[in-house]
């Protein structure tokens, strides 16, 4: 059990650490242990960071955890996240970073330097941080997880202590996903550049993630000829398990930057694995074959929570005093931005209904001209109707990348948009959850009504509900509904493999028999909605191409203004 030294009281019993779903984050106060987003910078180059607060009114320190990139990023999105509420348990402040092209954030440009970009979004998360959290005079620690440790050092003189979390290097991460791309079976037309699940790169950004080192290959002689050397304490051998917190010695991993960090240590634990080998047997997740699984198809199979690792990260942080909290404790959660057919548009975080719903709206600026107070008045009818984005499963709101793009081209043709977590996905994971979300539950078809009815109340017209992937038998168990669900048509983005042996139900059969086109509904509650289907094969391992026509499909489909 893990507990406040100084208060002594146990994780467990902390507020909000409780079985079952989160509670609807506060519009007021602190964001809490169970976080809130706000927006870094603005703009077509604003990122979401990602902040958790302690509860009980002191802070120690701010952790800043740099995730990986593209599907790693999908994938340790839940771990990640119980990894920032335990901190937060134990009296840190917590940044969760999200980089330019993954998340929510806003997307890469051709002509970005991702790697001077991805350091500079550390940077400017680190400032806010200390600026929302009031602790400008307290240690700044760093978790770097697999590329995200590399991203970590190149800022290192921001940090008073790196933990470097499974590191690897730009190219072994490059290595490790080119490598299925190119075996999948799928038709990827050939581009220039490196496609990526969720992420694609230039040539040229390729060769500067490549160029990002990892630890280095000789890890039982420190290199005393190189200056710029970080020394690694508390390491044990990959595979054999946690890090002991006894055993310590010393090697050298690269850093782009030349400054030691404030204390000149930074920290290196494993995970269970090494990245890029077999998962063994017992660590599969819900008993894939590791010799077969082709990681392109499940992107959101996340493996579990490895809770021992996740104590000795917390553990391997330094415990400073605690001292009073006395910032805000949350920041912007509205960003402007213009679209790319040059309309003035607006996304802003949001709590949907009374259950919290993490998520983002997003529309014109003539539909979304204030903060949502929570009040429920109607805004401005959009120009075309009201759009929820849903992805599904036990994954994040933003669909491995897919629905943050589609939602802001939408925008910028007058369609407002929701994008909203799920009951146990993604920001809406409390603490300890072991299960991950059937999306053919009745729970998932109920977080979808609850987000359907809520930008109902406030954008009158017609309410489509858009899913892909793992959120597609959500929407057919919500067009199947005849509680009075206010959606006028359905489209689904991508395929869904039902069981062997199981017929399809109605809503399915509608689905393969249906015509092009949306219909507002005229009937009663019991009148299904027109549905539409875009066929693109897996919505979460699409490339670039298929991912790009999927949104000027439903540019098409749904977009009113020209």
């Amino acid at each position: 059990m893990i507990t406040d030294t100084h208060t002594s009281v146990p994780r467990a019993a902390r507020g909000g650490d409780v079985p079952g779903a989160a509670p609807a984050p506060s519009d007021r106060g602190p964001a809490g242990i169970h976080g809130a987003g706000m927006w870094t910078g603005s703009g077509d180059t604003a990122t979401v960071t990602w902040l958790h607060t302690p509860e009980n009114g002191r802070v120690r320190a701010l952790v800043v955890l740099a995730p990986p990139v593209g599907p790693d990023h999908t994938r340790s999105y839940r771990e990640l996240r119980q990894l920032a509420m335990m901190l937060a348990g134990a009296g840190y402040c917590v940044a969760r970073v999200n980089y330019r092209g993954t998340g929510d954030s806003h997307g890469l440009r051709p002509d970005d330097d991702v790697a001077a970009l991805w350091e500079r979004n550390v940077r400017d998360a680190v400032t806010q941080a200390r600026a929302v959290c009031g602790i400008a005079d307290a240690p700044v620690y760093g978790i770097g997880h697999r590329v995200g440790t590399a991203l970590l050092l190149r800022a290192v003189e921001c940090f008073d202590r790196v933990i470097a979390w499974e590191p690897e290097s730009g190219a072994e991460f490059l290595r490790r996903w080119s490598r299925p791309r190119a075996v999948d079976p799928r038709d990827v037309p050939p581009e220039h550049g490196v496609d990526l699940p969720g992420l694609w790169l230039t040539a040229a950004q390729a060769a500067q993630l490549r160029a990002l080192p990892g630890p280095a290959p000789d890890v039982d002689r420190p290199d005393a000829d190189r200056p710029d050397a970080v020394q690694v304490l508390g390491w044990t051998a990959r595979g054999a398990g946690p890090a002991s917190r006894g055993n310590a010695s010393e090697y050298p991993v690269g850093a782009a930057s030349s400054s030691a960090p404030r204390h000149g240590t930074a920290r290196r634990l494993p995970g269970r694995h090494t990245p890029g080998a077999p998962v063994p047997h017992e660590q599969a997740p819900r008993g894939c074959d590791p010799r077969t699984r082709n990681p392109l198809t499940d992107l959101q199979d996340e493996e579990p929570v490895r809770y021992d690792v996740l104590e000795d990260l917390l553990w391997a942080l330094p415990r400073p005093r605690l001292v009073p909290f006395t910032g805000v404790g949350r920041g912007p959660a509205r960003n402007e931005f213009v679209a790319d057919s040059g309309h003035a548009c607006v996304e802003e975080l949001v709590a949907v209904g009374w259950r919290g719903h993490c998520g983002v709206l997003s529309g014109p600026a003539t539909a979304l001209p204030g903060t949502d107070d929570g009040s429920g008045n109607r805004a401005a009818a959009p120009d075309g109707p009201a759009v929820v984005l849903v992805a599904g499963g036990c994954g994040a709101r933003d669909a491995s990348g897919l629905w943050p793009p589609v939602a802001r081209r939408l925008a910028g043709r007058g369609v407002v948009t929701l994008r909203a977590d799920g009951d146990g996905a993604g920001d809406r994971v409390p603490p300890w959850q072991e299960r991950i979300p059937d999306p053919r539950q009745a729970g998932s078809a109920r977080a979808v009504r609850h987000q359907l009815r809520w930008l109902a109340e406030r954008h009158p017209g017609p309410v489509v509900l858009v899913a892909a992937g793992e959120g597609i038998p959500t929407a057919r168990r919500v067009a199947d509904a005849t509680d009075g669900a206010p959606v006028d048509g359905v489209v689904l983005v991508g395929s869904w493999q039902r069981a062997p042996g199981r017929r399809p139900g109605a809503a399915a059969r509608r689905v393969l028999n249906a015509a092009r086109g949306l219909r507002p509904r005229t009937g009663g509650p019991s009148r299904a909605p027109r549905q539409h289907r875009v066929d693109v094969g897996d919505a979460q391992a699409l490339s670039r191409a298929a991912r790009e026509r999927t949104a000027r499909e439903l540019e098409a489909l749904l977009g009113n203004r020209s």
